[in-house]
């Protein structure tokens, strides 16, 4: 492994200290030496005059294995571009592992299974896989309570027995003793919006009692925000347990809600442990069933297939579509044979086929089969300063799987005038110490060597546990990233 010397860069460190002038001696994946060292001899230098360096930035609402980007991307080339060297994946309740009976069902609305070999049940097995066949970027990962609902009750809408919830404690538990970083819920998608909360109370208890996160989408962003929030805290109080409350910006129309479910957050920091994540890009991700009518949105995907297929509600669901539909809408994710609709906007795909846009999203969900993803601009931006800079937030790409979201929250804070040391620290060691990502997110010496090097905010060069993963804007699609156990 190289030495590698850093040198001349103005280094903020994580720690929400100011940035000092430094150099850094990469040795053995770790940092070795702080300081100036002039005449020191490395067999690879960069040169960091005039740029900015941080420690590796931590996404802890990764949505890269929801879309099987462990398999099909696994040097992470757009994570690493993106100064992203660490991700948590697992989230939205929804986990690769562990497999068993109908489990991953709770994967489909972002991915086709189809397409790889799955061949592990438990965490270990599958960490083992990823292991083998290497990563650009460090992983680990949550396990998703909906992962372990769909393999206990498959389809079925009810609530647990004792003996599945039994069940349920047992294989949770035996994930975050195996490794997994902490548990998640996604208690807004159909599987799991009715999940009582006798239910939610009993599994975070055990992740309380591993000392480790419980990350939840919650049950309703918009006229049950109070109301899900309340809910949170109350889990928070009751199960003793840290809590994350993912991708919490605030949406157009709910103003006054957002500010007082932000202001409820904030204060119950001083009694319990919890956080949210957001992004400045004012984007959310959802999938495209998300934005059929609530009456709608009941059943599995095969039941609201059938919904939609009904002439009788065409009427009802243009009319719901055109209340929601925008310009501003993008096509993340189309299953095949749609593949060529990725990255395409509603406007795009609307005039191609000479339809109105509440029409373009009918005939996408037609053509999709609900399993479509879409990126939605409608955060309030207004007020979403105020969530980017609440002491109790940190930054994550959460489903929109736009991995530039960092560089541009470290644009933004530069504009707005954030202390730059304390918009990295939301990045970077404010993460790590929360889902206890040992030895990361921090530029110390005995630390792995995760840092990358900024020129005008833009991300040159990346080192992943002292390897070269980005010289000077060029990938080298090395595979030196790891995968992490919690203890």
């Amino acid at each position: 492994m190289p030495i590698i010397l850093i040198k001349n860069g103005l280094t903020y460190d994580g720690s929400g200290e100011p940035a000092l002038k430094k150099d850094i001696l990469i040795r053995r994946g770790h940092v070795a030496r702080l300081g100036s060292f002039p005449k020191k001899h490395a067999d690879v230098v960069i040169d960091a005059a005039g740029a900015t360096v941080t420690p590796g930035f931590i996404d802890i609402n990764s949505s890269f294995d929801h879309y099987l980007g462990v398999f099909n991307e696994p040097s992470g080339e757009s994570l690493i571009r993106a100064g992203i060297t660490t991700i948590l994946g697992g989230n939205c309740g929804s986990s690769l592992a562990p497999v068993f009976g109908n489990s991953l069902l709770s994967l489909r609305k972002w991915t086709d299974f189809s397409k790889i070999n799955v061949g592990w049940h438990k965490l270990p097995e599958l960490l083992k896989i990823l292991e083998r066949r290497g990563l650009g970027v460090n992983f680990g990962t949550l396990v998703g309570h909906g992962t372990v609902r769909r393999g206990l009750l498959g389809e079925d809408f009810r609530d647990l027995t004792d003996r599945e919830m039994a069940a349920m404690k047992e294989i949770i538990g035996e994930a975050l003793k195996d490794g997994a970083f902490g548990l998640s819920f996604g208690l807004e998608y159909v599987h799991a919006k009715m999940t009582p909360y006798r239910e939610l109370i009993e599994v975070a208890k055990i992740a309380a009692q591993f000392q480790k996160p419980v990350a939840v989408h919650l049950r309703d962003s918009t006229d049950g925000l109070d109301v899900a929030v309340g809910e949170i805290i109350k889990l928070a109080r009751d199960s003793a347990a840290s809590l994350e409350i993912n991708h919490f910006e605030p949406v157009l129309g709910f103003r006054e809600k957002y500010i007082k479910a932000r202001g409820a957050i904030e204060a119950e920091t001083a009694v319990t442990h919890i956080n949210f994540d957001c992004n400045s890009d004012g984007i959310l991700g959802a999938p495209i069933y998300q934005l059929l009518p609530p009456n709608l949105k009941r059943g599995n995907l095969e039941t609201m297939n059938e919904s939609i297929k009904e002439a009788h509600l065409e009427k009802e669901i243009l009319e719901h579509l055109k209340k929601v539909v925008s310009d501003e809408i993008t096509i993340s994710y189309a299953p095949p044979p749609l593949q060529f609709l990725n990255g395409r906007t509603l406007v795009e795909f609307a005039a191609s086929h000479e339809l109105k846009k509440e029409e373009a999203l009918f005939r996408l969900m037609h053509l999709s089969r609900l399993r479509a993803t879409v990126l939605l601009k409608t955060v309030d931006e207004k007020i979403m300063a105020e969530f980017l800079a609440s002491p109790a937030s940190f930054i994550s790409s959460g489903d929109t799987g736009q991995n530039g979201i960092f560089a541009n929250f470290l644009g933004w804070a530069n504009k707005n005038k954030m202390p730059l040391e304390q918009a990295i620290a939301k990045m970077t060691s404010g993460p790590a110490a929360k889902f206890k990502i040992k030895k990361r997110g921090l530029i110390k010496e005995d630390y792995f060597a995760d840092i990358v090097v900024l020129r005008d905010l833009k991300v040159k060069d990346v080192v992943v546990n002292g390897k070269i993963a980005l010289a000077d804007g060029v990938a080298t699609k090395s595979l030196s990233g790891s995968v992490l156990r919690s203890d």
